[in-house]
């Protein structure tokens, strides 16, 4: 029985020892230096024999090695999996990114521009250069087809510049495109039509297509009835006139704006050009006209008021904005302006042998049916044939080099558009008139060559 243990723990002894000297036995093998660019490699000089390797830094490893299997050097990991051998301080302000896990996608970038919108600009080029071929081509239809399609796609946009191509469109929308007609029946325009006057107005600076579109956007608006177009009418009208370049564009402007202010001004009815005022108690025409930097004159014109007697709780209509003359003088036009709105176009009459001076004025002295004095002469009343001041007079302020000029009336209507006075500035009565009424003291008169 005795043998029988000691046989028995002598197997178990032989088979256990077999597997330590088996595992065990071996020398350690030295584990080769890595090569440059495999840093993180494993480089321990020995395994350590009782059980396998641990994970990494957190990672699990691919496989667990055999046990009766010698110790390989393992191949490098990669990049994304290398584990540093010193590890580095993080940075104090931004993290580094990150690596990017398989079925991660990567974060989004900020600063680059989206693909709509490099597609957007890429596909306007493209239709801007396919334009310009089917124009060399021959083939108008197919370029105005593209050029409407251009300017659909980026007339909202600030970063293109398609003023080029509106400016074509403009022309070819001038001469009448077969595929479409220029007006309807009810006067309307087309709403891309409508959209191309307002682009190049708003955008355009050279005077020949600014005036075209003013224009033809203002005579369009002076139809309407709400408020916002008939207010941007006069801005349009006004654009267009001053960016006429012959007496016959401008005289097409007046077709349209005279009868528009003669509506919207002068008819005593509620305009969105006017504002409302309702009489308060203690209040007068010139507390009134003083505190809106008018005139008396101009809130009885504007509401055909005969007398200077308001009441309380009376409705009145005024114009407000700060009133200019501008006055050229190889012309022989002024033109008076309230708020930057054209208000007022009418010829005049200057100094003979060139003598009304090229200067800037301001307006000191208003009369009303004015005498004329003159020196040595007994005083001439209104009326009097010799009275060469007509209905109005409009006394400039004196200057370091000019006194004694001014605006005033005429009772030779001949003489308006020549040089016969002497050196003032005349005017038909009927125009100075008008000025007289809404030009306050203190307005500048601007006379240029």
């Amino acid at each position: 029985m005795r043998r029988f243990v000691l046989l028995v723990v002598s197997a178990a002894l032989g088979v256990g020892g077999a597997y330590v000297y088996q595992h065990y036995r071996q020398p350690a093998k030295d584990v080769t230096t890595p090569p440059p660019g495999t840093a993180g490699a494993l480089s321990t000089a020995a395994v350590e024999p009782a059980a396998p390797p641990g994970p990494i830094l957190g990672e699990e490893p691919e496989s667990t090695p055999e046990v009766d299997r010698p110790v390989e050097v393992p191949e490098p990991l990669p990049e994304s999996r290398a584990v540093p051998a010193v590890v580095a301080t993080p940075p104090a302000k931004e993290p580094a990114p990150r690596p990017t896990e398989k079925n991660e996608p990567p974060p989004p970038i900020v600063s680059a521009p989206t693909p709509r919108s490099a597609a957007a600009d890429v596909e306007v080029g493209e239709r801007i250069q396919l334009a310009k071929a089917a124009f060399d081509a021959g083939d108008s239809v197919r370029g105005v087809k593209l050029l409407r399609d251009i300017f659909r796609a980026a007339k909202d946009r600030s970063d293109v510049d398609i003023l080029p191509q509106a400016r074509q469109l403009l022309e070819v929308e001038e001469r009448g495109a077969q595929d479409r007609p220029a007006q309807a029946v009810s006067g309307e325009i087309d709403p891309d039509r409508l959209d191309l006057y307002k682009y190049l107005a708003a955008r355009d600076r050279d005077p020949a297509y600014r005036f075209k579109a003013c224009y033809a956007l203002g005579s369009y608006q002076a139809r309407q009835v709400e408020p916002e177009p008939v207010r941007a009418a006069w801005e349009n009208l006004t654009a267009a006139y001053l960016a006429a370049s012959t007496p016959a564009q401008r005289k097409q402007v007046m077709a349209v704006l005279g009868p528009f202010l003669t509506k919207h001004l002068f008819s005593k009815r509620f305009s969105p050009l006017i504002i409302s005022h309702t009489v308060k108690a203690g209040e007068s025409l010139h507390l009134i006209a003083k505190a809106r930097k008018s005139t008396e004159e101009a809130i009885q014109h504007l509401n055909r008021i005969t007398g200077d007697v308001i009441h309380p709780g009376q409705r009145l209509i005024l114009l407000e904005g700060k009133v200019k003359i501008f006055i050229k003088k190889s012309e022989f036009r002024l033109w008076a302006l309230i708020g930057d709105r054209l208000f007022l176009e009418a010829p005049v009459g200057l100094g003979r042998d060139n003598s009304t001076p090229a200067a800037t004025f301001v307006v000191q002295i208003r009369q009303k049916d004015p005498v004329w004095y003159r020196r040595g002469e007994p005083p001439l009343p209104p009326g009097d044939p010799r009275n060469i001041l007509g209905s109005r007079w409009l006394g400039f302020k004196e200057t370091a080099d000019f006194t004694g000029f001014g605006l005033h009336g005429t009772l030779d209507p001949a003489s308006i558009g020549k040089e016969e006075s002497s050196g003032c500035i005349r005017m038909h009565n009927r125009d100075i008139e008008v000025l007289w009424d809404f030009t306050p003291l203190g307005t500048e008169v601007e006379v240029v060559e």
